[in-house]
């Protein structure tokens, strides 16, 4: 917090104590715009409040994308933030959601937030057999089957 220039950070004013006892040897701390975590393998990084709804929903640090592996980045439509799972994005609207697997890397190797997908609008749904996914996006959907791999299908 301090070097990435404490009250002026993008993070802000601390409002809580830091809390130690997490997963992964892991401790948090909130602030005026996110929250701190931090552990051993992951080092200490800033989720922006704009993602924090998607991670808790995920299960935060304990669920499927696991603790933040850098700061968020901001890039043309949104800000992207690598976790140990997967990617959180934040559409420039503000809605936060995650990428991950086949579908993540379809969609960021067709330009994220500028490709003909446009940007994440649900979390990923996976059959309980995992033998497929589908998650929507403002212009289509993105699908992965294990016979058939990752298609778009525009709206």
């Amino acid at each position: 917090w301090l070097s990435a220039g404490g009250f002026g950070s993008p993070a802000g004013a601390p409002t809580s104590a830091m809390y130690c006892g997490l997963a992964q040897a892991g401790c948090l701390q909130s602030y005026s715009n996110g929250w701190y975590y931090s552990s051993p393998a992951s080092g200490s990084h800033l989720v922006p409040n704009a993602l924090l709804n998607a991670w808790s929903a995920a299960g935060s640090e304990r669920g499927v994308f696991g603790y933040p592996l850098g700061a968020p980045v901001g890039v043309t439509g949104g800000t992207v933030q690598s976790f140990q799972g997967g990617v959180g994005v934040v559409s420039s609207a503000g809605a936060g959601q995650f990428v991950a697997g086949a579908i993540g890397s379809a969609w960021l190797s067709a330009g994220g937030f500028g490709s003909p997908a446009g940007a994440p609008t649900s979390a990923m749904v996976c059959s309980g057999a995992g033998t497929s996914c589908t998650q929507q996006f403002t212009s289509g959907s993105y699908t992965w089957t294990r016979t058939e791999g990752t298609s778009f299908k525009p709206r």
